[in-house]
């Protein structure tokens, strides 16, 4: 967790000014990728699975399987599944 101090002082008023930020999730977990924006790459493939026929369970079901095909082992998979910006929700 990064927790930042800034000091500002205004020698005009004789003041100070303390400001603390603490980012609101861990930025070095896999949840962090689940803020991602959904590229059109992956958006294009979806509709081309909608096009094709397949209704949304079925083409949720095909996706997640040709994930798995691309990935060398569990690990890698549970990575890409986590990133939105790959296997959107």
């Amino acid at each position: 967790m990064k927790i930042e101090k800034k000091k500002i002082v205004d020698e005009d008023y004789n003041s100070g000014i303390d400001v603390e930020w603490n980012h609101n999730h861990s930025i070095d977990s896999l949840h962090s990728l689940s803020f991602k924006d959904i590229p059109m790459n992956v958006t294009k493939t979806n509709t081309q699975m909608y096009a094709s026929g397949l209704l949304p369970g079925a083409a949720h079901r095909e996706f997640l399987r040709q994930l798995r095909s691309e990935c060398q082992d569990d690990l890698e998979y549970h990575k890409r599944l986590s990133d939105r910006s790959e296997a959107p929700r």
